[in-house]
């Protein structure tokens, strides 16, 4: 394996695992680490990428170097550029100079500033997984002819493996949110019914009947069922002490 293949080997390894195993998967991580990779293989590119909210957090942004990063919080706050684009519609943006009319007439606060910074062509890439749009990654360029088809491709594969690593970690978040709510709603029934039957022995009532005096307290106070099944096991609400 030649060294070029071995780092793009190692770059996808890395997207694929979050970089260090040992702490919670971030999102902002993992785009700082496509965008380190991205820079790292593409020669003279600097890279930026963007991605939707994960858990309810604002727009996450990444990019390399800081001048770049820096470029995309404007691009996103301002809701320009080819990253922005690119996560919108979920389709690639082409490989564009950054002074021609397109540029000018789509980005105008985008194309200025990387111009400003040295950058003369830029093209995006969607983070896309099989069903899902995750983002996208921005390449921009300072040399005068645009973006080769192999950096494109090498662009590409990253892009397609943080895709996969942010649909697994999505997937993974759904299923960890319906595991906590089924344990919730079970929780609570199982706190119910507790109530129920120590309210039907202290009351010498029901259980049914005990049920409907706890749910007509609560709905008289505005409170939750399990709020005041809570208070009648532990004895100290008006049902069980009146």
């Amino acid at each position: 394996m030649s060294t070029a293949e071995q780092r793009l080997a190692d770059a996808l390894l890395d997207l694929a695992t979050d970089g260090p195993t040992d702490r919670p998967f971030e999102v902002p991580s993992l785009l700082a680490l496509l965008t380190a990779h991205a820079t790292g293989l593409l020669a003279d590119c600097a890279a930026g990428a963007v991605a939707p909210p994960h858990h309810g957090e604002g727009l996450h942004v990444a990019g390399s170097p800081p001048a770049v990063h820096q470029l995309e919080l404007d691009a996103a706050g301002r809701g320009e550029g080819p990253g922005q684009d690119c996560r919108r519609s979920g389709t690639p943006v082409r490989p564009t100079p950054l002074d021609s009319p397109v540029a000018k007439q789509h980005w105008p606060h985008y194309a200025a500033r990387a111009r400003r910074l040295g950058h003369t062509h830029t093209a995006a890439l969607p983070l896309r997984g099989e069903a899902d749009r995750h983002g996208a990654l921005v390449l921009l360029a300072p040399r005068p002819e645009p973006l080769c088809a192999r950096a494109l491709s090498l662009a590409e594969s990253l892009a397609r493996m943080a895709a996969v690593t942010l649909g697994h970690e999505r997937a993974a978040h759904a299923e960890r949110t319906r595991v906590d709510q089924l344990q919730h709603a079970l929780t609570s029934r199982i706190l119910i019914e507790q109530a129920k039957g120590v309210l039907a022995a202290r009351r010498s009532v029901p259980v049914d009947e005990a049920f409907a005096l706890i749910r007509r307290q609560a709905r008289a106070e505005q409170r939750l069922l399990t709020e005041v099944a809570r208070e009648v096991i532990e004895g100290h609400n008006a049902l069980t002490t009146g």
